[in-house]
C-alpha cells in the first residue's frame, strides 16, 4: 500500500455523495486501486516483478531488464505471448503486484 493510495481512498470515502456506507466504500476502493497505478518511468529497475498497463490497456506481469540487445527494457513474464505484446504496445503505467491471498480461518 502507498500513502497516496490510502489518501485517495480516504478522500473518496469522505466525499462520496451518498448516505450508504457500501457505496462510499466502493468509491474509496476504486480511488485506491486507481492511485496504485504510477507512471512507467517510476517503475523499479531492480529486476523485481510488477504489473504494467500498455497503450492498448492490456495488463501483464513484467520486470525491467536493461539489455542493449533488445529495443524494449520491459519484459513480460506470462503468458509467453506477453513478450511479443510488450514489444508492440508500450507500457505506460505500472503498479506493485498485489499480496498473495491470506490464510482463511
Amino acid at each position: 500500500m502507498t500513502d497516496k493510495a490510502i489518501e485517495a481512498a480516504c478522500f473518496a470515502y469522505r466525499n462520496a455523495n451518498t448516505c450508504h456506507q457500501a457505496e462510499a466504500m466502493r468509491a474509496a476502493i476504486l480511488a485506491y486501486e486507481q492511485a496504485m497505478w504510477r507512471p512507467i518511468e517510476e517503475a523499479p529497475k531492480d529486476g523485481g516483478r510488477f504489473l504494467v498497463a500498455t497503450t492498448q490497456q492490456l495488463v501483464h506481469e513484467a520486470y525491467y531488464l536493461d539489455n542493449s540487445l533488445t529495443p524494449w527494457p520491459w519484459k513480460g513474464i506470462k503468458p509467453a505471448s506477453c513478450k511479443i505484446l510488450m514489444n508492440l504496445f508500450k507500457p505506460t503505467h505500472y503498479r506493485p503486484l498485489p499480496p498473495p491471498p491470506g490464510k482463511e480461518g
